[in-house]
């Protein structure tokens, strides 16, 4: 008689995952990253708006710094009228949109001319159009508050502050 012996395969002696194994990893995966990309994103939009804040704060600290030295621009303007007033920064629309235009601007005798034009970058404007005068020798300005406001108000404001002496400062 002849015997034959069958092999169970009951024992697991198979080496790798399973496909419910597999796809639960590549499901966790796919989350994190979600949440990783989400978070990317809304961090590049703070940070536009904190850079976009710095910005017209350096342009302002030039205003106050050529008021203060009395810094007359190569522009024939201050030539003509010999008097230089001081310089004044406009927040501004371009053609009745957006309030996302600010501009450096020499007061010579009246006679004002931009030195400076720059645009806020997408999805970010000011709340309102302002002016800020930097007189010459004084040190003081136009006290007054720029509100800038980005991708609609989804994430918080930043406010610059300029106070009666001229000292400017980010909140």
């Amino acid at each position: 008689m002849i015997l034959l012996t069958i092999q169970s395969n009951n024992t697991k002696s198979q080496k790798g995952f399973t496909l419910v194994e597999l796809i639960v990893v590549i499901s966790v995966m796919g989350v994190l990253s979600f949440l990783g990309v989400a978070g990317l994103y809304e961090y590049s939009k703070v940070q536009t708006l904190q850079n976009a804040a710095k910005d017209v704060v350096s342009v302002l600290n030039l205003a106050k710094s050529r008021a203060l030295s009395q810094v007359r621009p190569s522009v024939s303007i201050c030539a003509a009228s010999g008097v230089l007033n001081g310089y004044l920064v406009i927040l501004a629309s371009s053609g009745g949109g957006p309030i996302n235009i600010y501009r450096l601007r020499i007061n010579c005798g009246g006679i004002i001319r931009t030195i400076l034009t720059r645009t806020l970058p997408k999805n970010i404007v000011f709340t309102q159009n302002q002016s800020f005068f930097f007189p010459i020798l004084t040190g003081g300005a136009t006290a007054g508050t720029i509100v800038i406001q980005g991708y609609g108000g989804s994430i918080p404001n930043k406010t610059i502050i300029i106070d009666a002496r001229g000292v400017i400062k980010i909140q």
